[in-house]
């Protein structure tokens, strides 16, 4: 069971960004555009409607097509986080569900950056708003869930990135979204429960298998755990045969992880058989990437890893990592 990644990489918009950016709403309606935007803002359907019996259908139609400081009115629809002001521009004045256009959203360091070339499901997505993704896909928005923006991300991957499992399970169930390596990277960025639901379900439900699929930079998704210091996403890969394997500067999940200061997931990784002894291409172990950047606390616990390796385990002593939560299927 998984998504077809096969299917349908329509061309929804052949103009060009710059024949977009150049495009403008006809003379005649630059006052309704920004009478529009604004009653968009203020969430005022009732007067959306008594714009459009002013100016009628035909350009009302052409009104909400129009594109409107690199964005579109149906981005803006989406953004007002309302139903039914979606189901308006849609349904009675012809707005585009499958448009693509500029939005600005905040980043994890509470930031605002411009992604360019995002359909409204990504960004109802990205809200984590169910109502408005449901919305989105009946009114035909379906059929954009792996259109990509132009840093490379769909609407799938944002349902993941946002820790929505009722989002996630509705697109996979009534789109074709693409589920791959940066989906389940998404909801492994984040060391919370709803992330983790999104990781587990993916790949409990074998929408994505390979598990020790790497990055550009030989990153596996173990590895980003460890990075992050997130021990139930090492416990949940390494339930679903993950393996210690290396990075391109041969560095392994507990280098990284101890390099990071992450000292629970350092015991988790010691718990299930990653080696405190191994080496990277410089020549460098755990301890060594502990020492250095100052976590004397994880440097002490692999010396006595390796002492223990070396003379054995006292019968009946505790393992590092059995005080850990089990998952649960």
């Amino acid at each position: 069971m998984g998504a077809d990644a096969s299917k349908g990489y329509e061309v929804y918009d052949e103009r060009s960004p710059q024949e977009k950016k150049e495009e403008k709403a006809p003379p005649h309606l630059l006052k309704s555009q920004m009478k529009l935007a604004a009653l968009l803002e203020q969430k005022n359907l009732w007067a959306m409607k008594e714009l459009a019996l002013d100016i009628g259908q035909n350009d009302m139609h052409a009104l909400v097509n129009s594109p409107y400081n690199d964005t579109t009115f149906c981005h803006l629809a989406v953004k007002t986080g309302s139903v039914n002001i979606l189901a308006f521009l849609v349904n009675v004045c012809g707005a585009n569900v499958c448009c693509t256009g500029t939005v600005f959203v905040k980043n994890e360091r509470g930031g605002i950056v411009a992604v360019e070339n995002a359909t409204p499901l990504w960004l109802a997505c990205q809200m984590g708003n169910v109502s408005l993704v449901k919305a989105l896909v009946w009114l035909g928005a379906g059929k954009t869930s792996h259109v990509k923006t132009t840093v490379g991300s769909s609407a799938f991957q944002m349902a993941c990135y946002a820790g929505s499992l009722d989002i996630v399970q509705f697109l996979l169930e009534n789109t074709t979204p693409v589920v791959d390596y940066n989906c389940l990277l998404a909801a492994l960025a984040w060391n919370d429960k709803n992330h983790f639901e999104v990781a587990r379900y993916l790949i409990k439900e074998k929408w994505y298998s390979d598990v020790n699929e790497k990055d550009a930079d030989g990153m596996t998704l173990l590895a980003w755990c460890a990075r992050s210091g997130n021990v139930n996403g090492v416990r949940l890969l390494i339930k679903y045969d993950a393996k210690f394997t290396t990075d391109h500067k041969g560095a392994t999940p507990l280098m990284i992880a101890a390099a990071h200061g992450h000292l629970t997931t350092v015991k988790a990784l010691l718990e299930y058989g990653d080696k405190a002894n191994a080496k990277d291409n410089d020549g460098h172990d755990a301890v060594y990437w502990a020492s250095r950047n100052g976590h004397t606390d994880i440097a002490k616990l692999l010396l006595d890893a390796r002492f223990r390796k070396h003379c054995g385990r006292s019968k009946g002593r505790p393992r590092p990592a059995s005080i850990f939560m089990e998952i649960d299927d």
